[in-house]
């Protein structure tokens, strides 16, 4: 059996409407009935009596209508015990200092289970994302600017399942638009730029990738409007058969390069200074091979074998000074990598022709000239004879192709940057705040569900007063955004296709025969 909660310590609060005379007759109302809720604040539990009051004088138009106190929105939802200030608290810890629910708990003065914890954590995301979406503020800040710069990306965290578009204004930092899609067709992505055209302020610029329903829903709903393609996104697909041979040669490298630790074990136990060294130079090869690169332009497999060339030459240089058995097995053991010198040769050319890319995207020169001086280098690439390198030329020069057009719109718009990495950055920013929280790396979950809240949290300027903003909120609108947020119906029917798959199965037979059979 539960305990029934003490309400022995509660501080008796009554409230009243604001106005307490009948706007009809100017007459006093008289009390109606009076209602009775407790309600947990940051203070403590409070014995919250409203009295609600109704005019009882005969011929005014106002008689038998009933007034609330406004005042108990502020302290509560209807429906929820604990007040406005304590969701707007565990949302802050949440999701701006990434407390975990049981550091939320321990934080919190009052006594909170950690069930609640979260449940008033989606409740807060839900208060948030209507607070958004009524936020006249946003039409002012967006009009001052005199217009939107518009950055568009989507997230997928596993094929097959929905997508999370962002569209956010990159001058006010704030997401305009926030919508999970199970498909990523134009015509969805048409209808989230719609939602950007109604607030009536007028779309400047446009950044993305090279997505071809992206783009195409750009060019039908924005025509006119200058379209700048992401240059990372453009390094990335151009350089993209290029880090696949340095990831082969790394993973290739690391396989023949093998046996440190025996060589390791057999010096451990002698205490000589050349033991010492050969133990220095062990880890020196174990600190090289664990190093990682960046792509497109800092390549990991490349960067190892040259390390590898300059161990190896290291050690021929101690080894004509002084002869070592496991010195001699060490560098036999990094000379390994002399078998692939002539595939990083074909890599150290490919990379020169993305460095040099990357450098004539940062070109100062009029528009048609930059493009034209990028198209005019892949071109003239010269891979000689050499079959791998021809592949790769190909490869730059159609990828190119494609991108060339849309590579320095920038110029046409000054405040229109030349890459989508701030969108990128923000939700990276999203990820690596789950994963501070929860501690594990599989955001999946996360930004299916919470995602687009929390992407729309992070970009609000955070107010004065929640609790204030919260107040004045429509609360059918709140739960219709609580609902999309829990999804408590789709997630329930996947628990039981996951526990009992026959079972569940058997039961939509069952639905599907009575839908027969009423029609």
């Amino acid at each position: 059996m539960k305990k029934a909660r003490d309400h022995t310590q509660s501080e008796e609060v009554h409230l009243y409407p604001n106005a307490r005379d009948c706007p009809g007759c100017q007459q006093p109302r008289a009390e109606r009935y009076r209602k009775r809720r407790y309600i947990i604040t940051l203070r403590g539990e409070l014995k919250v009596i409203s009295h609600w009051l109704e005019c009882r004088q005969a011929g005014c138009a106002w008689r038998g209508a009933s007034v609330r106190p406004e005042q108990e929105d502020v302290l509560a939802l209807r429906g929820y015990n604990f007040g406005l200030e304590v969701v707007a608290q565990i949302g802050e810890l949440r999701y701006r200092e990434h407390h975990t629910l049981e550091q939320i708990q321990q934080a919190l003065p009052v006594r909170i289970s950690l069930k609640e914890v979260e449940l008033l954590s989606e409740l807060f995301l839900a208060l948030v994302s209507t607070h958004a979406r009524d936020d006249a503020q946003l039409l002012a800040a967006l009009r001052a600017q005199a217009g939107i710069i518009l950055a568009l990306d989507g997230v997928q965290p596993e094929k097959g399942n929905e997508t999370l578009y962002l569209l956010r204004d990159l001058v006010s930092r704030r997401v305009l638009v926030a919508r999970n899609l199970l498909s990523s067709a134009s015509a969805e992505i048409e209808a989230l730029i719609a939602e950007v055209l109604a607030l009536g302020v007028p779309v400047l610029g446009v950044v993305s990738d090279k997505q071809e329903s992206l783009c195409l829903a750009i060019a039908r709903k924005l025509p006119g409007v200058p379209h700048q393609l992401c240059h990372f996104h453009y390094l990335r697909a151009a350089a993209l058969p290029i880090c696949e041979a340095d990831r082969k040669l790394k993973k290739e490298l690391k396989q023949k390069v093998r046996g440190v630790r025996e060589i390791e074990r057999k010096v451990s136990a002698q205490q000589t200074p050349a033991a010492r060294v050969v133990q220095d130079y062990c880890l020196a090869l174990r600190t090289v091979l664990r190093a990682d690169g960046k792509y497109p332009l800092e390549p990991a497999g490349l960067t190892l074998w040259e390390r590898l060339q300059q161990l190896k030459a290291s050690l021929e240089r101690a080894l004509a000074e002084r002869d070592d058995p496991q010195l001699r097995r060490l560098r036999k053991l990094v000379a390994t990598s002399d078998q692939f010198a002539s595939s990083s040769a074909q890599l150290v050319a490919a990379f020169g022709w993305v460095h040099r890319i990357a450098h004539l995207l940062e070109s100062e020169a009029p528009r048609a000239e930059a493009e034209a001086k990028l198209r005019d280098y892949v071109k003239r690439l010269r891979p000689g004879q050499d079959p791998l390198l021809c592949e790769l030329a190909a490869h730059l020069w159609k990828e190119t192709q494609a991108f060339a057009p849309g590579l320095f719109v920038y110029r046409a718009e000054a405040r229109l940057p030349r890459t989508n990495n701030e969108l990128e950055t923000f939700i990276g920013v999203l990820k690596k705040g789950q994963r501070h929280v929860t501690g594990r790396k599989n955001t999946t979950e996360f930004i299916l569900r919470a995602g687009r809240a929390v992407a729309i949290f992070y970009s609000l300027p955070a107010p004065a007063d929640w609790v204030t903003a919260f107040a004045r909120l429509d609360l059918s609108h709140v739960e219709q955004a609580l609902a999309d947020l829990r999804r408590s119906e789709e997630r329930s029917k996947a628990w039981q296709a996951r526990r009992d798959l026959p079972a569940y199965l058997h039961g939509l037979e069952d639905c599907w025969s009575a839908a027969t059979d009423s029609s």
